[in-house]
């Protein structure tokens, strides 16, 4: 097939971009279009670029090449008519045009990913809508992990993930990413793993209401900075992090997830400032009753954060029983934390053998609450 190449003139220079219509893909959301998505990033390989135009693209798992940028035309939407695209299990969507003008589906769900991104590097995707209609297993969107040091410095922007039965991106192991400006939603696992990941940035981003945490990952984590995202739902709750180092969680809005807004296990040299969240711990026991917990830390700051119970809503059962639960702490501090009506125990908790925490200028107070009718 003639490869046909059209440039875009961006000033005086001309970028090469492969468009994936001229390698055969229909792009009706019934047509298998694996073959010619394959052909298209060979192609795109050599030219840089891959241009996905408005359609769907019914895929079996590819494997995604290293240095090439994947582009669509996103124009996607965070729901419609009450949520109801956002709630559904199974079957189509009630108004398909909130995924997005280029959307990507599985033909079957066979394989661990949609899109096998395993050592790539230097690759950007961006403007892309994934929908898993729940099939599969434990079936991701896409699966990026690294090997080695060698650094991936993987783009994820503008796109959307959704339904699918396991996470939207699986950065384990992965060096060097950024996901930004996109939405993960409604996914039967995390929304972002991120086991032994290094050197992230997840910024501007929503990760809704998927069955796992908003971000989960243990061991080896180092140099993540998570800012200026909406995590909501979530379970274990919105950012869950074993065996972390060097984290940033900086101003981040989190609303009612099953569990803490930020979970932190043995973690050192982590920052959480400036975020606010609200209805946090919901249906929790133990310590994961609470908005944040921080177990077994050392070198952390928790300070300028904002919690919020939001009693007057009716629908709230029951408040978080700690605002912020420490245990087994090493020189951290908890300090000039605003705590207005969001625990019904005790705004800071600390329990077994703390060390050189300072906890000093936090203001709220425990409220008594309960729904009408309890």
């Amino acid at each position: 097939m003639r490869r046909n190449v059209f440039r875009l003139l961006v000033g005086s220079e001309s970028m090469p971009y492969c468009n994936i219509r001229d390698f055969g893909a229909r792009g009706d959301g019934v047509s298998d279009d694996t073959a010619a998505f394959e052909r298209a990033l060979r192609a795109a390989s050599e030219t840089g670029t891959l241009y996905l135009p408005a359609g769907t693209y019914r895929l079996e798992s590819v494997k995604i090449p290293s240095h090439i940028t994947i582009l669509g035309n996103a124009s996607w939407g965070y729901s419609a008519w009450g949520y109801e695209n956002n709630k559904r299990k199974q079957g189509p969507v009630t108004d398909p045009a909130v995924n997005g003008s280029t959307v990507l589906i599985p033909a079957s769900g066979r394989g661990r990913a949609l899109w096998d991104m395993e050592s790539c590097c230097g690759t950007r995707v961006a403007g892309l809508s994934f929908d898993g209609l729940m099939m599969g297993e434990s079936f991701h969107a896409i699966r990026a992990p690294g090997s080695g040091d060698t650094r991936q410095n993987l783009v994820f922007e503008d796109v959307r993930i959704c339904h699918f039965t396991g996470s939207g991106i699986d950065c384990s192991h992965t060096r060097g990413f950024s996901v930004r400006r996109s939405l993960i939603i409604k996914n039967q696992g995390s929304a972002i793993l991120a086991d032994a990941a290094r050197d992230g940035v997840i910024l501007d981003t929503q990760l809704a209401y998927n069955d796992g945490a908003g971000l989960c990952g243990q061991g080896g984590i180092e140099n993540l900075l998570i800012t200026a995202n909406r995590i909501e739902g979530g379970c274990p709750g919105g950012v869950w992090l074993k065996g972390a180092s060097g984290v940033s969680i900086t101003g981040n809005s989190f609303d009612s997830p099953r569990g803490p807004a930020v979970t932190l296990l043995d973690c050192c040299a982590a920052a959480v400032s400036g975020n606010m969240a609200r209805l946090c711990g919901q249906g929790c026991t133990g310590e994961f009753d609470s908005h944040m917990l921080f177990k077994g830390c050392r070198g952390i700051s928790v300070t300028g954060n904002s919690f919020w119970g939001w009693p007057a809503l009716a629908s709230n059962p029951w408040l978080a029983r700690y605002g912020v639960l420490g245990d087994t702490l090493t020189d951290c501090v908890i300090s000039k934390n605003s705590f207005f009506e969001c625990c019904r125990q005790e705004m800071i908790r600390l329990a077994g053998d703390n060390q050189g925490v300072l906890e000093q200028q936090n203001t709220g107070s425990a409220v008594s609450w309960s729904p009408p009718g309890v």
